[in-house]
């Protein structure tokens, strides 16, 4: 089935709920969506692609049970470069809709080097972006359908979601410690002690590890 493509230059209101909706699974995607509020939260390179329901008549993520969509910025220099989320992620689909969301991704994929190629300046990484905490399924799903995807670290990046109210209720720390907001400083000393390239800029952005996809 044909797949409607819809590109925005900021995320759509609509796209934010529908994210919200599939937690914790949209977490990545949501908030660098969320995060382009901020000053310097984007630039003019920001796009935001999303896929789901048909051409004949395109609609919004809040209408659409699957759908994929991503952030995307190739002036980020050695920074993440896109966030995506498939809501073949959720782990509920049925044949039928797993070759469904294995379309859009390859559609999303399709538009996004669409717009790597319309972007001219000097990239960190030439015909490739930089994809951070890429979900596995979505990764597999990806080169079942032929797309490139280079893992820049033979480990697996894993994202560990704990409840507030499962947490100790008292901050009592060791004997030596105290507890400190975390400062420009302290990142730089994080980062020489990783082989991840990173930058360090005000707010700091916390590391992942991240693969290359070629478009």
């Amino acid at each position: 089935m044909s797949q409607a493509t819809q590109v925005f230059s900021a995320p759509p209101t609509w796209l934010v709920v529908a994210l919200e909706e599939h937690l914790p699974y949209s977490l990545p995607l949501l908030r660098r969506l969320q995060f382009t509020s901020y000053p310097k939260g984007r630039t003019p390179s920001s796009h935001v692609v999303f896929v789901g329901g048909s051409d004949d008549a395109a609609q919004t993520a809040t209408k659409i049970d699957a759908f994929a969509a991503a952030y995307v910025d190739f002036s980020r220099g050695l920074e993440t470069q896109m966030w995506m989320y498939s809501t073949l992620e959720d782990g509920q689909a049925d044949d039928a809709t797993l070759l469904l969301c294995e379309d859009q991704i390859v559609t999303l994929v399709a538009e996004v080097g669409r717009i790597s190629s319309q972007f001219t300046e000097q990239r960190a990484y030439p015909n490739s972006v930089l994809i951070g905490t890429l979900n596995a399924v979505v990764r597999s799903a990806m080169e079942k359908r032929g797309i490139c995807v280079r893992a820049r670290s033979a480990l697996g990046y894993e994202k560990w979601l704990v409840k507030v109210d499962d947490l100790p209720a008292e901050d009592v720390l060791p004997d030596g410690m105290t507890w400190a907001a975390v400062t420009a400083a302290d990142c730089v000393l994080v980062l020489s002690r990783t082989a991840i390239q990173r930058q360090v800029y005000e707010p700091v952005q916390p590391s992942s590890r991240m693969p290359l996809m070629t478009v």
